[in-house]
């Protein structure tokens, strides 16, 4: 099995594949497997052939109709088990940060494996996406049986989506860069970790891919742009979730209708943001009001209060970097994203 020939080929360990392919699939499939050898088998996520292997079984599984119930619960507590014969305890404090990690980049690897396997024409993308679309939705079943064991203490209370949000913003082999240099992005500014994703091309599958995660963040309810705790929060301050969502844009003239979720989603931002600044206003009115009544009411002496800087209501949502990206403030110029930022990466 070998990747995308438009990006560097990566040659499989073929044995070890159908190992865990084998193994994964009796999971994925819900046919009798064998949880001790599967979980021993886990412990060697350093092999690529391993989170491609899951890749295969999820994307087979949804071939065949939605992922079976009780998928989430038999992870969460393969990863239980996992934890266990490692650690010797499966409390989260034990574990090491390497094995958060690990888990981590696995799970950016299988969406980055159901990719690769839909790297082909528009045309035959499209006849998959309903495959497609359970198929990404059961790596976030995976995630929310997993997320627990992941890098981020708060990931633990929060949600799947919220997980692989951070997971793809701080992978070294993230997703996030395919597209740009297809999109017009300069070579230049691409760190050399991400060389070899940025010349990944786009298809058809990352735009339904942004549309589950989409789905997925609107589902949580939330729509707080101050906190880095939950997902919409987390997506609205990642630069390299949004200019990718663009390029996902970008990349099709009927991505509208490709993507519904995505752009409501942008919407869902742009509007927080403009909630947000509506209240720094009022606030700033409000504190400059009640210091205007103290001093009318003290005619004798006059109480200076100490100068404080207060800044300006927002005119542009104050989006910065959050753990596991790397970028800089985007433009200053007015909401959204300025049009050259769907081709940028930062």
């Amino acid at each position: 099995m070998e990747e995308s020939s438009s990006v560097k080929t990566v040659t499989y360990n073929l044995v070890r594949f159908n190992a865990y392919r084998r193994c994964a699939t009796e999971f994925v499939h819900g046919e009798v497997y064998d949880m001790h050898e599967l979980a021993n088998m886990l412990h060697d996520l350093r092999w690529i052939e391993v989170p491609r292997a899951f890749s295969v079984a999820l994307y087979n599984a949804a071939r065949k109709g939605p992922l079976r119930p009780g998928l989430e619960l038999e992870f969460k507590q393969l990863l239980a088990y996992v934890t266990f014969l490692a650690f010797g305890s499966t409390e989260r404090e034990v574990v090491q940060p390497w094995f958060l990690k690990n888990w981590d980049d696995f799970f950016v690897s299988c969406v980055d494996g159901i990719l690769c396997l839909n790297n082909h024409p528009d045309s035959r993308v499209k006849r998959r996406e309903d495959i497609l679309r359970r198929a990404f939705g059961g790596v976030l079943t995976l995630v929310e049986g997993a997320r627990r064991y992941m890098s981020l203490d708060r990931l633990a209370e929060s949600s799947a989506v919220h997980a692989l949000l951070v997971a793809a913003g701080h992978s070294r082999a993230s997703f996030l860069w395919h597209g740009y240099l297809q999109l017009g992005g300069d070579q230049d500014d691409v760190p050399d970790i991400h060389a070899s994703g940025a010349t990944r091309a786009m298809t058809l599958a990352h735009l339904f891919l942004m549309d589950v995660i989409a789905e997925a963040i609107l589902a949580t309810g939330d729509t707080e742009v101050v906190s880095w705790e939950r997902a919409f929060g987390h997506y609205a301050g990642s630069v390299k979730w949004r200019t990718y969502a663009q390029r996902c844009k970008a990349f099709r003239p009927d991505a509208s209708t490709l993507m519904p979720k995505a752009l409501l989603l942008e919407h869902q931002v742009e509007e927080a943001y403009r909630n947000a600044a509506a209240t720094v206003g009022s606030s700033k009115r409000s504190f400059f009001g009640k210091r205007s009544a103290f001093k009318r009411k003290r005619t004798k002496r006059v109480v200076v209060a100490p100068r404080l800087r207060v800044v300006a209501p927002l005119t542009t949502p104050p989006i910065v970097e959050l753990e596991g990206t790397h970028g800089r403030p985007w433009d200053k110029g007015g909401w959204g994203i300025e049009q050259t930022a769907a081709l940028r990466c930062y």
